[in-house]
């Protein structure tokens, strides 16, 4: 029986140890999140038999404020969906047009460049940009005004270009601290 049919690893792939201990250190802390999310299911589960669904409503109803709060990060966290898809279309765009490399080989950069798009698209629409323009300069922008059915358009432009500039801002600085350490490394 050949060593690759038994188990045995032969030198051609052999994986560095450091990927097999990020690999197992993955599947342990996967294992005790699932562990955790266990014990609290069951904590939940075990409240609610002992106790009955009319405690449990007495014990854990939301206030209002609550509510509230849990309905806006929702409602947000929908309404930035194409913020970030946006962004995440404008860094790969960007990576396309220059770059030699897969996509993947830029995934971090990527999503780094969607989290920036959304960024932008919650200081366009809070109207914290504006306000830290106007404060500097005399802006009257078609942006303050809400009821432009244009508006939501404009905010998913400026997220792609935002996500095109984020990219290229990352890739910049990549390649020039690789400069740096080949040339520290030269010398």
């Amino acid at each position: 029986m050949s060593s690759s049919l038994s188990g045995e690893r032969t030198s051609d792939s052999v994986e560095p140890e450091i990927v097999v201990h990020k690999r197992e250190s993955t599947f342990s802390s996967l294992m005790g999140f699932m562990m955790i999310a266990n014990v609290l299911l069951l904590t939940f589960v075990g409240l609610y038999f002992s106790l009955g669904p009319s405690q449990i409503l007495g014990i854990f109803t939301l206030h209002d404020d609550v509510l509230f709060a849990l309905n806006m990060s929702f409602n947000i966290f929908v309404y930035v969906i194409p913020a970030f898809l946006s962004a995440l279309l404008g860094s790969i765009i960007r990576i396309l047009l220059s770059s030699k490399d897969s996509i993947l080989s830029h995934f971090r950069v990527i999503l780094g460049s969607g989290f920036i798009g959304v960024l932008t698209f919650i200081g366009l629409k809070s109207g914290l940009v504006l306000d830290l323009l106007a404060e500097n300069v005399q802006v009257v922008s078609s942006l303050s005004d809400e009821h432009s059915e244009k508006l939501f358009y404009k905010f998913i432009v400026v997220c792609v270009i935002t996500g095109m500039f984020a990219t290229t801002m990352f890739l910049t600085i990549e390649e020039r601290v690789n400069n740096l350490v080949n040339q520290s490394k030269n010398t």
